[in-house]
C-alpha cells in the first residue's frame, strides 16, 4: 500500500498540465485513462506480474501466462462442459422435438379465440411439461449457450492483461528493461516490427486451420472458405502497423495467447486426449451435431410457419404410445 502511494506521488510529478504522463518525450497511458480498465482487476494483474518478476524476467512471465491460464482454468472448464454436453447429446433431437411440441401447443391455446378454455388447457399443459422435464433433465435450448462458458471465463482475464501490459510503465519502472535482445524496452513498440509480424502470421495460420476444419465444412457447406481465408489474411496484415504502435509487452502476450489457443484446439481434437478425459470421439460429436442441426431447421420451419397441426398429431401419437400423461420417465445420461 505504501509503495502504491509513493508510486502515485511520483506519477503526479511526471504529469503535465493535462494530467498526461510523459517521460523522455513519450506519453504513457495509465489504467485510469481507459474506462474499461476500471471494470477489470488491472492493478491486481500488474502487481502479480511484478511479483512474478522476482522469479523470471517480465517478458518470460508475459509469454507464459496464456499457457498457464489455459492449462489451469480454460482446459479443465472446457473438458468438464464438453463431458456434460456429450452425456445428453444423444437425447437432444427428441428433446428438441418435445419442447417444440409444447411451444406450439401453448402458442395455439393462448390465442384470443381460445381465451375461454385457457384454464383447462393450462392444467393439461402443466402435466405435459412435467412429463417432458422428467424425461429430459436438461433444457435443450440452453446447451449451446453453456458451451460458451469457457469463452466467457477468458474475457476478464484477457481484458485485465491487455490493459495491464499496456500501462505497466512508469508505475513499475522495471518494465522498461524487462525484455531481451532487441526488445529490451517492453513499454514501447517493436522497432523492427518482429512481434507484430509474428502476430499476423499466427492469425493467418488460425484462419487457415479454421477454413480447413472438416466439422465446419460439413456444418456449413455453402461458406466461401477461400474468401474467408483471404479476408482473415488481409485483416492480419493490416494489424502489423497497428500492433507496431502498441507496447512490445502487449504484443508478446497477444502472440502467446493466439499460439496457445491453437495448441488448445489441437489437443481437444486429439483422439488420445479425448479418450483420456472421457470425451466421445470427435466423429461422433460431429455426426450428432449434423442431426441436431437438421432437426433445428425442421422445427424452426414448423414453428415459424405455423404448420404445426400435423406435427402435433405425430408427436401426440408418439406420446400416447409412451404411457399415461404425467408419467415421469427417467433416462440415464451416458458417460
Amino acid at each position: 500500500f505504501e509503495y502504491k502511494e509513493t508510486t502515485q506521488t511520483a506519477l503526479s510529478s511526471l504529469a503535465d498540465a493535462d494530467g498526461n504522463i510523459i517521460v523522455d518525450g513519450i506519453q504513457y497511458f495509465q489504467p485510469s485513462d481507459f474506462f474499461l480498465a476500471r471494470l477489470f482487476p488491472v492493478h491486481t494483474t500488474q502487481f502479480l506480474l511484478d511479483w512474478s518478476n522476482d522469479l523470471v524476467p517480465y517478458w518470460v512471465a508475459v509469454l507464459a501466462i496464456p499457457w498457464i491460464v489455459k492449462a489451469c482454468i480454460i482446459m479443465p472448464t472446457t473438458v468438464y462442459q464438453a463431458r456434460r454436453y456429450e452425456s445428453v447429446i444423444h437425447l437432444m433431437p427428441n428433446a428438441l422435438e418435445e419442447y417444440a411440441y409444447l411451444h406450439n401447443l401453448k402458442k395455439q391455446h393462448t390465442k384470443w379465440d381460445n381465451v375461454k378454455t385457457y384454464g383447462s388447457f393450462q392444467k393439461e399443459y402443466s402435466e405435459r411439461e412435467r412429463e417432458v422435464k422428467g424425461r429430459y433433465p436438461f433444457n435443450p435450448y440452453a446447451q449451446d449457450l453453456k458451451k460458451l462458458i469457457p469463452m466467457a471465463l477468458q474475457i476478464p482475464i484477457h481484458m485485465a492483461l491487455f490493459y495491464a501490459t499496456r500501462t505497466m510503465y512508469p508505475t513499475y519502472p522495471g518494465w522498461k528493461e524487462g525484455g531481451t535482445a532487441w526488445f529490451t524496452d517492453l513499454s514501447i513498440g517493436d522497432p523492427y516490427y518482429f512481434w507484430p509480424a509474428i502476430s499476423a502470421l499466427t492469425l493467418i495460420y488460425n484462419g487457415l486451420a479454421l477454413t480447413q476444419n472438416k466439422a465446419l465444412q460439413q456444418a456449413y457447406p455453402n461458406l466461401p472458405m477461400k474468401a474467408m481465408l483471404g479476408g482473415v489474411s488481409a485483416a492480419a496484415l493490416f494489424t502489423i502497423p497497428v500492433m507496431g504502435m502498441l507496447p512490445v509487452g502487449l504484443n508478446i502476450y497477444i502472440v502467446s495467447n493466439v499460439i496457445s489457443f491453437s495448441m488448445q484446439s489441437a489437443i481437444l481434437q486429439n483422439a488420445k486426449f479425448r479418450s483420456l478425459c472421457g470425451l466421445k470421439p470427435e466423429s461422433y460429436v460431429q455426426e450428432m451435431a449434423k442431426v441436431i442441426s437438421k432437426k433445428n431447421k425442421e422445427l424452426s420451419r414448423i414453428v415459424n410457419t405455423g404448420a404445426h397441426q400435423k406435427f402435433d398429431q405425430e408427436i401426440k401419437g408418439k406420446r400416447g404410445a409412451q404411457g399415461k400423461l404425467g408419467r415421469r420417465v427417467k433416462l440415464k445420461t451416458t458417460n
